[in-house]
Formats: structure tokens, sequence, C-alpha cells
């Protein structure tokens, strides 16, 4: 297994380090599977009941595929194609899901990686000057916020019995009632921000 996953990054290296002095993008498309390749011969055994030493590499594997295509694309001029970009929901969906499912089923610490994953996404979003990475990175963030406050609440209702359980329902429904009052009447500004961030993102793919 070592000598397979040593293999894989060799020929990762020389897959790169070919696209670099023929210059050619379609041979540098090689190198992140073959280096995710050896990734998960290294880490097969550690992988165990964790999804995440899986599907974050093999997402960010087809995140790197997919801009190496874009590149690609955009140095002979063709446009972008409807597949490319289903690709790179993908892997987006494959860096911060397991994540984010995790994030419910078995710690509110994991929303901590959904969060940092998240941010990761929108800065390679800024960088790259692709919306649709900034928006899943930002929703992603959201979420794993929302999972960290909501999971420890919901695992926290079923201790309580009789008249703590109401006061605690009660609580809880008015913080519900004063997240959603603080909404509606910040709509107005949530809505101008949305604006100036849509005339920022002006021109972005």
């Amino acid at each position: 297994r070592a000598l397979l996953a040593a293999a894989l990054l060799v020929l990762g290296l020389e897959a790169a380090a070919g696209s670099l002095v023929l210059d050619r993008l379609g041979l540098a498309r090689l190198a992140p599977p073959l280096a995710c390749g050896a990734w998960l011969e290294l880490t097969a055994e550690a992988i165990g009941g964790d999804p995440q030493w899986l599907t974050v590499p093999v997402g960010l594997t087809l995140l790197a595929v997919v801009e190496l295509t874009r590149a690609q694309r955009r140095r002979a001029g063709t446009p972008l194609d409807q597949q490319l970009r289903l690709l790179d929901h993908t892997g987006m969906l494959l860096v911060v899901g397991a994540a984010l499912v995790q994030t419910v089923t078995s710690a509110a610490s994991y929303g901590l990686v959904a969060g940092l994953l998240g941010v990761g996404l929108c800065g390679w979003g800024a960088v790259t000057r692709v919306r649709r990475r900034v928006v899943v990175g930002s929703a992603t963030l959201l979420l794993a916020l929302f999972g960290m406050i909501a999971v420890p609440v919901a695992r926290l209702v079923p201790q309580f019995h009789g008249a703590a359980l109401w006061i605690a329902l009660t609580a809880v429904g008015m913080a519900l009632v004063a997240v959603a009052v603080s909404l509606e009447q910040g709509r107005a500004r949530l809505a101008s921000a949305v604006g100036r961030l849509d005339r920022l993102l002006q021109g972005w793919e």
C-alpha cells in the first residue's frame, strides 16, 4: 500500500511538472486525482467511521480539476458548460457535506469544522471570482452556526419534565420569535446589503 501511494504521488508530481514544462493544462488535470489516490491509500486504515477522510480530499480534487479546466477553457476561449458547473457543485458538497451531517448526528463541535470549510469556500470563490462558491460557502457557515446552536438545545429539551419542559419550550419559542422580529425589522437593511453584494459580485461567474 505504501509503495502504491508513493507511485501515485510520483506520477502526480510528474504530471504537474510536465504541465509546467510543456505548458499543457490538460496534463495538469491528472495531478490532483493521482495525489488524491495517494492520500486515500495512505489513510485507508485511518478513515474508520469518519467520512471526512474520504469526502474532503475527493471534493478538493474535483474543485482543483474544475479550476484547471476553467483555466484551460479561458485560454482557448471556450465557454463553460453545465456539466462543469455541476461538477463544481458536487465538489463543494463533498467538502462540506460530511461535517454538516455530523454536526446533527454526532457532535455540535463538527459545526466548527463545517464553518471553517465554509469560510475556505468563500475565500476560494473570492480568489477565483466565482459567485456560486461564495454563496455555498456562506450558506455552509450559516448552517453550521445554526446547527451548533439548535442541536444542543434539541438534545436538552427531552431532559426537562413537567413545568420545566413547558418553561424551556416557551423560552425557545420566545427566542425564535425575537429572531423573526429582528429579521423582519432588518429586512430593508438586509435587502440593501444583498443589493450591494450583488453589485460587488457583478461580472463574476
